[in-house]
């Protein structure tokens, strides 16, 4: 539409699927309207009972006119995106082109023959049309992400007149579903769940081998690992939920049964906890970075406890997560389950947890700093290249380091079908590193199964030890009676100490001996 056609004699009346109304008032309510039907979730403005917009959380009002820019301009201003300001106001500029298209078309087109008269509907313009058909119009580009521009929308045409109207509104419909590319949606929520479903499944068996072999447990960084660990299990566990029950929900049911417009209780609590346990993933891989450099910088000062870490994993997400959740129950309790951006009061969540990045770039920059040192110290050995490459791609998901190449987000298709992936694959990628390409996970769980297979003894292992060994079974009677351990037969004791073939790299602190052979001078060194 051109500048000149806003400026020439406007019409007297104009009318949308609410009633017919002056050119001015018709201006403000399509224009307000437009920006409620494209953009529900994000609710900058509120509409007053003058046709204005009141800028929620500021002390001022402005009516939207369309053919005002500097009002425009400050309303824009308050929405703070461009992208969306520049939908909102194409939205705005087509309502206006359409009253006065629908005056021109009374004029040129005066008929008696039945017919549902020209409209606006909140996102298209109708032009008169004959009774008892359908028409169709293109699908509007400024209103959905999923919109596909080569689509049409349907309106219907009743055989009295009038435009069909939805039985449970009462108002006149249009069938926008057609626009709408289902497809492209389905394949992202599939994409969610699959990899939030993988990462579960692959999580939660390393999280219990690191748990049940005793020397893994009780070794400072398995413990951290097995909090992230966690994390990601209980990330995982309610982006499905939250993705299922509330995301896919909007395409499954009409709007008002969906579990966003019913906003209950149970929804904001699931968007707290999905919102806590992806803040905890941060912290938990800043606490690996930090415990990696801390390792470097003093090698022999390992630290004796780790109560600090776990405060920092789980106790620090708690705090900015309680605010922002304070926030929204007060001041911005509306509806969408706390879905509706609130004047950048998001960025109590997005701050912590981007700061956690940084961190860990660092880090990483300071870790690379001590390797690269470590190979000019020893050139010549290619071991300690191969050691350093995998060093590098396994602290990659390990302090979250990929997610930088998506922070910005374009809104596109593919940009959103790729950031559900990355994110969402982390922690299946974080097990598979961590744990099942894990030499001393491989060892520990192959000392058991030959443990399983032998019945003549039991290997028997902790962190201050090396092997020890407890005969079981078969003991001849003088060797109960405290004989010394030469009595045992020959053949089942090669057979016991050729069962042992992992021996801890830990420096001795401590070397005992089951009561079966204390009195040994195998043992007694």
């Amino acid at each position: 539409m051109c500048e000149k056609d806003i400026h020439q004699m406007p019409p007297k009346y104009c009318r949308d699927r609410s009633g017919t109304y002056p050119f001015q008032v018709f201006k403000l309510i399509t224009c307000s309207m437009c920006y409620y039907y494209i953009f529900p979730s994000t609710p900058v403005f509120q509409q007053t009972a003058d046709f204005k917009l009141s800028v929620a959380n500021r002390n001022y009002s402005e009516a939207p006119d369309i053919e005002n820019s500097t009002i425009m301009s400050r309303l824009c201003e308050a929405i703070g995106d461009v992208d969306k300001c520049k939908r909102w106001q194409a939205c705005c500029l087509v309502a206006v082109d359409c009253c006065y298209r629908q005056e021109e078309n009374e004029n040129s087109s005066r008929t008696e023959v039945l017919s549902c008269p020209p409209t606006w509907d909140g996102f298209s313009c109708w032009q008169r049309s004959p009774a008892n058909q359908r028409v169709s119009t293109k699908c509007p580009h400024y209103v959905h992400k999923f919109i596909t521009h080569d689509s049409n929308a349907y309106k219907d045409c009743t055989a009295n007149g009038t435009w069909w109207k939805n039985p449970t509104t009462n108002m006149e419909w249009t069938n926008y579903s057609t626009c709408i590319q289902i497809k492209k949606h389905r394949v992202i929520v599939f994409a969610s769940v699959a990899t939030n479903l993988i990462s579960a499944m692959l999580l939660i068996p390393a999280c219990f081998i690191f748990l049940y072999f005793r020397l893994l447990r009780m070794q400072h960084r398995i413990r951290l690992h097995v909090c992230l660990t966690v994390s990601f299990i209980f990330t995982a566990i309610f982006q499905i939920l939250w993705t299922i029950l509330v995301h896919h929900d909007q395409f499954l049911n009409a709007p008002e049964d969906t579990l966003l417009h019913k906003n209950t209780v149970g929804c904001r609590i699931l968007y707290f906890m999905s919102s806590y346990f992806r803040s905890t993933n941060y912290f938990c891989m800043f606490v690996e970075g930090l415990y990696l450099c801390r390792l470097l910088s003093a090698t022999f000062k390992i630290p004796k406890r780790l109560i600090g870490y776990y405060i920092l994993c789980w106790g620090f997400p708690l705090v900015p997560n309680l605010i922002y959740a304070i926030v929204r129950g007060t001041l911005y309790n509306e509806s969408r389950c706390w879905m509706n951006n609130t004047d950048g009061y998001e960025w109590i969540l997005y701050t912590p947890n981007l700061l956690c990045l940084v961190g860990n770039v660092l880090f990483l920059i300071y870790i690379l700093v001590v390797l690269f040192n470590q190979l000019q110290a020893h050139p010549n050995e290619p071991h300690d290249y191969r050691r350093t490459l995998k060093a590098i791609f396994i602290m990659i998901p390990l302090l979250g380091l990929q997610l930088l190449f998506i922070i910005y987000k374009p809104h596109t298709y593919f940009h959103e079908l790729l950031s559900v992936i990355i994110v969402n694959s982390q922690g299946g990628l974080v097990a598979i590193m961590l744990c099942f390409f894990n030499s001393e996970v491989h060892n520990q769980i192959r000392s058991a199964c030959k443990r399983l297979k032998s019945p003549v003894c039991q290997v028997e292992r902790n962190y201050f030890t090396s092997t020890q060994l407890t005969l079981i079974n078969n003991r001849p009677p003088s060797l109960r009676n405290g004989n010394t351990i030469e009595l045992l037969n020959n053949k089942k004791l090669e057979r016991c100490t050729k069962e042992i073939t992992y021996i801890p790299i830990h420096k001795q602190k401590d070397q005992t001996c089951n009561d079966n052979c204390k009195n040994s001078s195998m043992f007694n060194t």
